[in-house]
């Protein structure tokens, strides 16, 4: 009798073992998270920059990346009407971080929202950072770009001077 229940439970043991390595070796990583086959790790997000005049700037909002194993550098390009800075000083539309800095620590990257002359309304944009032969990650920005400033339209159609 005890060997019944001996094998019983040397089976379930078995089935239980048999379950955790299929549901371990079939990850595939369909999370939609990439970080690990790109070897380019974001951590942080940014959340909407609201309403920003336009020809001016948000504060800032920043995020961490970093590289695992990286063998070329990672180059950073953001939509229009946004600007990115590793410093949160020079800002700009491109930049590149390289592979050591990368791979050594987190990287802070800043990000802000810059409408332009005639960027009012929702405007929305990218950050993607990319590599050699990795998967492009993109992260999501958006503002609302305002005008405190009427915009006037004037039309020259007829002017006449009389004395």
């Amino acid at each position: 009798m005890e060997t019944r229940y001996l094998k019983r439970g040397i089976t379930s043991f078995l089935i239980l073992l048999s379950v955790l390595f299929i549901i371990n070796c079939s990850s595939d990583d369909s999370s939609g998270d990439n970080s690990i086959a790109s070897n380019i790790i974001v951590t942080g997000e940014v959340t909407s920059f609201g309403e920003v005049n336009i020809l001016s700037f948000s504060a800032s909002q920043s995020i961490q990346v970093k590289g695992r194993d990286l063998v070329s550098n990672i180059t950073i390009s953001v939509s229009d009407n946004f600007e990115i800075s590793l410093d949160n000083s020079s800002f700009s539309n491109d930049l590149v971080i390289g592979k050591d800095a990368a791979n050594a620590e987190n990287q802070t990257l800043y990000v802000r929202f810059a409408p332009s002359e005639t960027a009012i309304g929702n405007l929305n944009g990218n950050i993607s950072l990319e590599r050699d032969s990795a998967t492009t990650r993109l992260i999501s920005l958006s503002g609302v770009g305002i005008s405190n400033s009427p915009i006037i339209n004037i039309s020259n159609t007829s002017i006449s001077f009389e004395d």
